[in-house]
């Protein structure tokens, strides 16, 4: 189903009937730029139109069928890994960044930083996550809870919040994020 010509927007991505990621990056008056990727395999962002061409915003919306979400996830630590600069939980939260990665799926770390000499930084906890794949990414965080018990992982996408300590917790919080991805693809 395509989406409608006023639902391509710049940073939003997008899905085709073949299974392929675009970007939008810019519209210019009446044309898309775009990036493409696989949403299968993991793969990085490339040019998806010949540059002195790029698709009209009515024949980019007819080619694909529905957008993915943009996730908000806010992993936290288990009391006992201590604070956020603990290299066990710097480790953790890298390596959870890297699992989704290798999945095919794009992942935006926040990073944090002390703003004083030497005060060093790192993975806040806190990742944009932007798939079509939210089985991938229920495994991964069910992982990632499981490794420690006492963590937690807050979930947002559109205008619901939940929070997530259990792989049971997680499942429905996918099943919640399957149903508005559903409502505003359909919208």
């Amino acid at each position: 189903m395509p989406v409608p010509e006023n639902e391509v927007a710049v940073g939003k991505v997008y899905k085709t009937a073949t299974g392929a990621l675009r970007k939008v990056t810019q519209i210019d008056g009446d044309k898309v730029h775009y990036m493409k990727k696989s949403a299968d395999t993991p793969s990085k962002w490339a040019p998806g139109h010949n540059k002195s061409s790029p698709p009209t915003i009515k024949k980019f919306a007819e080619e694909v069928d529905h957008f993915s979400e943009r996730l908000k996830i806010e992993l936290r630590p288990a009391p006992e890994e201590g604070p956020r600069s603990n290299a066990e939980h710097q480790k953790a939260l890298g390596d959870f960044a890297e699992t989704m990665r290798s999945h095919g799926v794009e992942v935006i770390p926040r990073y944090y930083v002390h703003d004083a000499v030497g005060g060093g930084g790192g993975l806040s906890g806190e990742f944009t996550v932007i798939t079509t794949a939210l089985t991938v990414l229920g495994t991964v965080l069910g992982a990632w809870l499981n490794s420690r018990y006492g963590r937690k992982a807050k979930l947002k996408i559109g205008d619901v919040e939940a929070e997530a300590q259990t792989v049971e917790e997680v499942e429905k919080l996918i099943k919640l994020a399957e149903k508005q991805h559903k409502s505003s693809s359909h919208e």
